[in-house]
């Protein structure tokens, strides 16, 4: 059966306020004519400030377990970590304190799934663009630490608005997909591939150059070009790529330029091309 909290405190307070009046006029009902009226005042007082003294003692040994709840909200609103609680007394208090950390479990729950729903493309299942520029800026900071060569390639995919115009938006979706499913077999674990937004992708090869970066395009066109996908049409998919090797100190902005110049070149050449940013003509 659970305690009452309130009955704590009020239990507490007639203990204070009780026993002191009970010590003082027993102290007063035995008092002799050899105990000054000084000594008196002094026992009195004595005893007040004692009863005061347990007072808060106690009222505050009450509380303690709602300051170290206080103290965890305060701390998972602040860092977002939830510290485990090391008191929950069995009574409406303890209750409360359970009840609010689950609450608070529930809630870091739900913030770590809208935060992960919030980098991947619903379409895809691909990191997003939020991702992207996040994890970008992360992994170029890690190449200049270690001195690690990093390639990015920008992708687009021919003829994908002729494409969505002539099929319809249904057939534009699954064609996004389905790119998406042969570009991600031809990467290695460590590299990534994101949508950055309409029918355009971004790959991060980890420790890989140039060249590494022409094979992993070879690779992807190769696929594109062995099936097709299964609709009426026979469409068969193409796209166009841009490449480009990250410099020490470059930012993440500077080195998606050069990828997005040399992607602008490919599909100026024509369709199913790959352009490297170093063939580029300098303005």
């Amino acid at each position: 059966m659970r305690e009452s909290f309130a009955n704590k405190v009020l239990a507490t307070c007639l203990f204070a306020s009780l026993v002191p009046s009970l010590l003082i006029s027993a102290l007063l009902l035995s008092s002799t004519q050899s105990m000054s009226q000084q000594a008196q005042v002094f026992w009195i007082v004595t005893v007040v400030l004692a009863a005061a003294a347990f007072t808060v003692w106690g009222i505050r040994s009450l509380l303690r377990p709602l300051e170290e709840l206080t103290s965890v909200v305060d701390k998972f609103v602040s860092t977002g970590e939830l510290s485990q609680i090391s008191t929950a007394p069995d009574d409406e208090l303890g209750l409360l304190m359970r009840e609010t950390r689950n609450a608070l479990l529930k809630l870091d729950l739900s913030t770590k799934e809208l935060l992960d729903v919030s980098k991947v493309d619903v379409l895809t299942g691909l990191p997003n663009r939020r991702f992207c520029s996040h994890r970008l800026k992360q992994d170029l900071a890690r190449a200049d630490r270690g001195r690690i060569p990093v390639s990015l390639i920008a992708v687009d995919v021919d003829d994908f608005n002729r494409l969505n115009e002539r099929f319809g938006m249904t057939v534009g979706d699954v064609c996004l997909q389905y790119f998406a499913d042969i570009a991600k077999t031809c990467i290695r674990d460590g590299d990534w591939i994101a949508r950055w937004g309409g029918d355009e992708f971004l790959i991060l090869l980890w420790d890989a150059d140039s060249r590494q970066a022409d094979l992993v395009i070879d690779r992807i066109r190769w696929k594109l070009a062995q099936s097709e996908i299964t609709h009426e049409a026979g469409i068969r998919l193409t796209a166009s790529f841009g490449y480009t090797s990250h410099c020490l100190g470059e930012t993440n902005y500077d080195l998606f330029a050069k990828a997005d110049s040399a992607l602008h070149r490919a599909k100026r050449l024509g369709k199913n091309q790959s352009v490297s940013s170093s063939s580029l003509k300098a303005p």
